[in-house]
């Protein structure tokens, strides 16, 4: 088995199947969809998940979707932590979040899973909230609407516009991670909510 403890894995969160492609649900997949068309870089199908791989300053950057179902995203990225060698730490788990402005992103080093099936998972999985994430915002939900149908629902026409310059955002705080550290990202890119 391939041992990399010199790899970070990048895994976006999202549902695997066409109808859930363009959905508030899926902006983890969305943001490593934006992130390998930045770098130029290709997928290929390899344990359960699409994945492309990258050096960035020393690093062998591995940027990951589960082929499966968001609530069992944790069983795929459990064994491409076993593959790699690599501690939870290592990772940097990409997920929407309601709770959370549309436009804003956070950036943690560990925390709940915040009620996201997703990470949920993976939190169960590898047996540690310990877990860097950047989650991405597409709140508020109004009262009146019903969480799945809104999670699930496809972007607005406005949301569709302002898309772009969050996942260009979003990249340069990954990489600022990347290149510097988490603190340094999450000093310049943590908006108060």
């Amino acid at each position: 088995m391939e041992r990399d403890c010199n790899a970070l894995i990048v895994a976006g969160l999202g549902n695997y199947h066409p109808d859930y492609l363009f959905t508030r649900h899926n902006f983890g997949f969305l943001f490593i969809d934006y992130c390998c068309k930045k770098l130029e870089i290709d997928f290929k199908k390899e344990m359960e998940a699409e994945v492309a791989y990258k050096n960035i300053k020393e690093k062998r950057v591995i940027f990951l979707k589960p082929i499966t179902w968001m609530n069992l995203s944790g069983k795929v990225i459990k064994k491409w932590i076993v593959k790699t060698g690599i501690s939870p730490g290592a990772l940097i788990i990409v997920y929407d979040d309601i709770s959370i402005p549309f436009g804003r992103i956070r950036i943690r080093r560990r925390g709940s899973d915040g009620g996201h099936n997703g990470m949920a998972s993976v939190i169960q999985e590898t047996g540690t909230s310990e877990i860097p994430r950047i989650r991405l915002g597409t709140g508020p939900l109004l009262p009146s609407t019903n969480l799945v149908d809104f999670v699930l629902g496809k972007w607005t026409e406005e949301e569709l516009k302002k898309i772009p310059e969050i996942l260009e955002n979003t990249f340069n705080a990954l990489m600022d991670i990347i290149n510097y550290n988490l603190e340094v990202a999450m000093n310049k890119y943590n908006a108060p909510i």
